[in-house]
């Protein structure tokens, strides 16, 4: 890696810039002391910018960097881009190994929901990818960039993407706009008839069941076990399915959620709904922004006959109206359920840029033609069938733990 601070790749002016004071410089960053020093300039930058960017923000990325420090042989590399010595954009990225290449992957990988550049609103997409693509090809051993479920939204994806290819299947995150809709009572008006009356019946049926029902937001106090009971559920529904997830088959995951709550600048919020005590669905995410991000939702398939997630999220649509929130983000994939309160949603996808030979044959080899195959085949088999596979692999994973995740793909 580059010393700190110590290599800038000067790139060429864009098109639109006529004058060399225009032209930008990008800045690795390799060592946690120095991505530390960024994060005044950083979180400035994250309030100059209307998109999604918690998993790029300096909270998140600075938790990740100290949790991945000296765990996986990964290494940071944040690429700070400055325009006439003001940051406008970062890319907060780590190298790890793949196989037989070194990648560039977001910094929060396997357990971040978007890969992306933040850059400012006033940023020229094609000018900071070629920048941070400069950075990156020119100062180490890097085989490729991959971010995983980049927006259609985001002015970097449209660069990135004629430079590289998609790899992997495109999916959709599903989100709400609370504002729009101008209160909870006025939002729940817009289910179908049909979709409202279900929702009472199974409340009802719910109130039948148990003595007594409510929906709880998690104190401070009891936040790191409203965390745990989460992680535990849907590891759980993971296993029971025999299916695999990219974060869950970390062995470091469970350490990086413990460590959430002590994180400086992450704001979470931890919801369950409660039947005599008993947590039937759970659902904890992070505000930022405006905007929530349901990060992990789970519930207890012995409640499953009044479907506890639906109940769930029509209180979580209550409580994030009445706080004020813009919009909750329900993250991918785009499963039925998330689409009872909204029709809208953002495409997403992962985006490989190859650098060289070595890298295009193996991201455009494995990770875009073999890898997504295998995955296929994988779900098309019977869940008995594939529970021993995802256990095998789990150990596997715990025995030789990747930065980069497993080779199957995740669900």
């Amino acid at each position: 890696m580059a010393a700190l601070s110590a290599t800038a790749a000067l790139t060429r002016a864009p098109a639109s810039d006529t004058t060399a004071r225009d032209s930008l410089v990008a800045e690795r960053l390799d060592t946690l002391e120095a991505i530390e020093a960024l994060r005044p300039d950083w979180e400035a930058l994250e309030r100059r910018c209307s998109r999604p960017v918690l998993f790029q923000s300096a909270a998140w990325s600075m938790h990740a960097a100290r949790h991945h420090a000296g765990r996986d042989g990964s290494a940071p590399l944040v690429v700070a881009v400055r325009r006439r010595g003001e940051l406008i954009a970062v890319a907060p990225l780590r190298v790890v190994r793949q196989g037989p290449v070194r990648l560039a992957v977001e910094l929060g990988a396997p357990f971040g929901q978007y890969g992306d550049i933040l850059a400012a609103d006033d940023a020229d997409g094609e000018a900071v990818a070629r920048a941070v693509l400069d950075a990156l090809f020119g100062g180490a051993a890097i085989d490729g960039l991959v971010l995983r479920r980049m927006r259609a939204d985001s002015p970097l994806r449209a660069p990135l993407m004629a430079r590289g290819f998609a790899i992997g299947s495109v999916d959709a995150a599903p989100y709400v706009d609370l504002a729009a809709a101008g209160g909870f009572e006025p939002l729940l008006k817009t289910l179908s008839t049909k979709s409202r009356k279900n929702l009472r019946n199974q409340r009802n049926r719910l109130a039948r069941i148990a003595t007594r029902v409510e929906h709880r937001i998690f104190s401070p106090a009891a936040l790191r076990e409203a965390l745990a009971v989460g992680f535990e559920k849907r590891l759980q529904t993971l296993e029971e399915k025999g299916l695999t997830s990219t974060a869950f088959m970390d062995p470091g995951f469970r350490a990086f959620v413990d460590g959430l709550p002590d994180a400086p600048g992450l704001e979470i919020l931890a919801m369950g709904l409660m039947a005599d005590e008993v947590p039937i669905s759970v659902q904890w995410g992070f505000l930022h922004q405006g905007r929530y991000y349901a990060y992990i939702t789970a519930r207890d398939p012995g409640y499953d006959e009044v479907s506890p997630g639906k109940l769930h999220l029509e209180d979580i649509m209550r409580v994030l109206s009445e706080r004020g929130v813009a919009t909750a983000d329900l993250l991918a994939p785009a499963v039925p359920y998330k689409f009872l309160w909204t029709d809208s949603a953002c495409e997403v996808v992962d985006v490989a840029v190859p650098f060289g030979i070595v890298g295009r044959f193996w991201l455009d080899g494995w990770s875009r033609r073999l890898r997504p195959r295998l995955r296929d085949a994988f779900l098309a088999l019977p869940a008995r069938i594939r529970q021993p596979i995802a256990r095998r692999l789990a150990r596997h994973a715990a025995a030789e733990p990747s930065a980069s995740g497993p080779l199957l793909p995740r669900s």
